[in-house]
């Protein structure tokens, strides 16, 4: 059994990480995953370098170290991170918070970096956890949509994504998003990212720009 130490809700905080992303990233890590799991979107655009344009990363927050890897953040944006473990691997809980838009939102990134020795990233795919987690995200959220499926790379590492909208069950807001991970044993990697309209066709950019200086250190 693993141990889970959950966020908690500091009294200034601007988020509170949805009960799912636990759960995701718990099953994802110790092999919860359910074999050949498809979200009805076939096909992937052609694997291609996953880079963003050197004006967005130039924006971006020197770099932080977060586990065995390193990323840099977009400027301005908090970091919360928490300790995940297990018989079988140990991971983090990576929160990026960005500053309170007036509609009381914020942009943020979750992330998830696991290392479980091979135990179950030799044999999950990364489609089967974007999958997975696309699912899980759609289930918190009404009217929501994803895309198909992309393969990418992230340096030398490769990804699955997909991108998702929904209205918000708690606050009403629509939300644009999108999910990256890699399973590439021994390592794991989950990242979800979001943000609410408007404010999401300024942030997203930032936000995948950020994703995508991930680096195993």
């Amino acid at each position: 059994m693993y141990t889970l130490h959950e966020p908690h809700q500091e009294r200034n905080a601007r988020f509170l990480i949805p009960r799912w992303f636990g759960l995701v990233s718990a099953a994802v890590l110790w092999g919860i995953v359910e074999s050949g799991c498809s979200n009805g979107k076939q096909g992937h655009a052609a694997s291609s370098s996953w880079k963003s344009a050197p004006v967005l990363t130039a924006s971006l927050s020197p770099e932080v170290q977060l586990g065995d890897f390193a990323m840099q953040p977009p400027a301005g944006f908090s970091l919360s991170q928490k300790q995940m473990n297990s018989r079988d691997g140990k991971g983090e809980l990576c929160i990026f918070t960005g500053p309170q838009h007036p509609n009381g939102q914020s942009a943020q990134i979750y992330m998830m970096i696991g290392n479980d020795g091979g135990h179950m990233s030799s044999k999950v795919t990364s489609d089967q956890t974007t999958t997975m987690c696309l699912r899980m995200v759609a289930s918190e959220h009404l009217n929501s949509r994803t895309t198909a499926l992309q393969s990418g790379t992230i340096g030398d590492m490769p990804f699955s994504r997909g991108y998702w909208t929904g209205i918000g069950k708690e606050t009403g807001k629509v939300f644009h998003g999108a999910v990256y991970t890699a399973s590439s044993a021994p390592d794991i990697v989950q990242v979800f990212i979001k943000d609410t309209e408007p404010y999401n066709t300024q942030e997203m950019p930032l936000l995948e720009a950020s994703v995508q200086t991930l680096r195993k250190r």
